[in-house]
């Protein structure tokens, strides 16, 4: 299709100043003009598909099948039924999901891809990726097997929301529960990594935020923790500076008793000593000694 042909079919869905459009209340066999170039997109297209390799032309085809039936409302039973489950509590779920009708990078046929929420008949998704495991990206979350056939990675930069009937196959669910190995909080942990990084993706500045404030917290339960600790201390101290005292107080009255009782026995000695001399004196009076 060249681009005066474009241009000749755009005109004809472009509104008119009335809200009315050309093309309003009309069929598509009614205009030759679009017959013609549906056969020469279609046989370009195919000119195109035969230059490829077999695998992509066939991941191509398939796609381009489940597209045409989808339009039709003629899907697969199989893909048909998984299209009317509900997708709210199936977060964490792997499905395989036809990714057909993509535009440069962006991508392409039939992946894997881990459920991450859904609205309506929507639900958003992110890729799925063998080669991206351990490449350490700021946005890819590994995950290891029997989780996932082969270690691969969660693609936070490609997510986008698709419709249910995309979806071809539903797998293993990531839950709270999920234990990989000796590790018993696996599943929590990549869904906290999950929300972590793709907050960091699509709300940076709140994400900033949110890290700031739970960094501040934890400060200040520390700070909490170690006044306690202070306080605990001290309380220790002033109990051991408290029998301290009170052994000293005993000490000191019984010193204090001791001395009593040595000044009275002193107070008799001197006393005893004052008779005695008193004696010697009268006897020396009396004998003339």
């Amino acid at each position: 299709m060249d681009s005066q042909t474009r241009k000749y079919f755009k005109n004809l869905t472009k509104k008119r100043p009335d809200g009315t459009r050309i093309c309003d209340g009309k069929m598509a066999r009614e205009d030759p003009k679009l017959a013609l170039g549906l056969l020469d997109v279609s046989q370009n297209y195919a000119n195109f598909v035969r230059t490829m390799k077999m695998h992509d032309a066939i991941n191509l085809l398939l796609g381009l099948d489940l597209y045409s039936r989808d339009k039709q409302n003629k899907m697969y039973p199989e893909y048909k039924k998984i299209s009317e489950q509900n997708f709210k509590k199936e977060v964490g779920r792997i499905v395989t999901v036809d990714f057909f009708g993509h535009f440069g990078t962006e991508l392409a046929y039939e992946h894997p891809a881990i459920v991450l929420g859904s609205v309506g008949s929507s639900v958003l998704v992110a890729p799925i990726s063998s080669p991206a495991y351990g490449d350490n990206r700021p946005t890819h979350v590994d995950l290891e097997p029997p989780v996932v056939t082969i270690k691969s990675a969660i693609l936070l930069e490609k997510i986008r929301y698709i419709s249910k009937n995309r979806i071809l196959k539903k797998f293993s669910k990531i839950s709270n529960t999920t234990q990989v190995g000796s590790n018993p909080n696996y599943g929590m942990e990549k869904l906290q990594e999950i929300d972590s990084k793709l907050a960091a993706l699509i709300v940076p500045h709140q994400h900033k935020r949110f890290l700031k404030a739970e960094k501040d917290l934890e400060v200040a339960l520390q700070d909490g923790i170690d006044k306690d600790k202070i306080i605990q201390r001290l309380n220790l101290e002033a109990d051991a500076n408290l029998k301290s005292f009170e052994a000293l107080k005993r000490d000191y009255h019984q010193t204090e008793e001791d001395l009593r009782l040595a000044l009275e026995d002193g107070t008799e000695k001197q006393k005893i000593i004052e008779e005695l001399n008193s004696v010697i004196a009268e006897l020396r009076t009396t004998h003339n000694v």
